[in-house]
């Protein structure tokens, strides 16, 4: 093979690698975002916005953004009063900013919500809060 053949063949596969790879990064977005808009399917329109919300909240809460996480679970519960996701996401952000009070009071009112919430009664018990918990969810304290 000449040099001028090797070059193009080399050019021509660095090419079809860059198609091939974009039409996989577009089918991905693709997916995603069929994901995304069918994450919901089953609940209200209320409860999608809510969980929307929490969704951000969470995307906060993992870059360490504590305050700005608290703002978007509490317009999650303005949304939908009944959304355990919400408190209890906000009161592991309490958690994290070290407001221990706070984090238990939203940790216990998403188990009133949802008493099998198995996420809000782990973050209790890391909290090292435990004692009288099984009373105060029964009789929803």
């Amino acid at each position: 093979m000449t040099p001028h053949r090797i070059r193009y063949v080399f050019i021509e596969t660095c090419f079809a690698f860059l198609i091939f790879n974009t039409a996989v990064f577009a089918q991905e977005i693709d997916d995603a975002n069929f994901t995304i808009q069918h994450q919901y399917i089953g609940v209200s329109q209320k409860e999608a916005d809510a969980l929307k919300k929490v969704r951000n909240g969470l995307e906060y809460l993992s870059k360490q953004k504590y305050d700005d996480a608290i703002a978007e679970f509490n317009k999650a519960i303005e949304i939908n009063p009944n959304c355990a996701e919400a408190y209890c996401h906000k009161g592991i952000a309490y958690s994290k900013k070290g407001n221990r009070e706070q984090a238990v009071y939203n940790l216990k009112k998403a188990l009133i919500i949802s008493p099998s919430y198995y996420a809000a009664s782990n973050a209790l018990a890391n909290i090292g809060y435990v004692e009288s918990l099984k009373k105060d969810v029964s009789s929803g304290k």
